[in-house]
């Protein structure tokens, strides 16, 4: 008897659903702020690659006709790598490789999520 009394009660029933919903809600909220986060590290890192690219690039000095040699190439890319020294972030791995035949320099850096 007292079973089916409980069952056909309808008071509390609001607080119940509440306190569900809201665990679901703060784990939702608490994904979206890790994302965030995380993309803003991508951001970052992505700017100091870029900003890094730019300035290997730059400390070739290939304009007025000069020709690449590995001296200019190694000097470019340790250039690169001595801003990302000086950019304040550590780390774990970070490299510059700059190809003559493509044009073009690539930077391999990884973080060990600290920013």
């Amino acid at each position: 008897m007292r079973f089916s009394r409980f069952t056909q009660d309808r008071n509390g029933n609001v607080a119940i659903t509440m306190s569900l919903a809201a665990a679901v809600l703060i784990g939702a909220a608490g994904v979206a702020v890790d994302y965030a986060g995380l993309s803003r590290q991508h951001t970052e890192m992505q700017d100091v690659a870029d900003t890094v690219a730019l300035a290997s690039i730059r400390a070739l000095g290939l304009q007025d006709g000069k020709k690449l040699n590995a001296a200019n190439q190694s000097s470019a890319e340790n250039s690169g790598l001595v801003f990302l020294e000086g950019s304040g972030i550590s780390f774990q791995e970070k490299e510059v490789v700059i190809d003559p035949d493509k044009k073009t320099a690539t930077v391999t850096i990884s973080s060990d999520g600290q920013l």
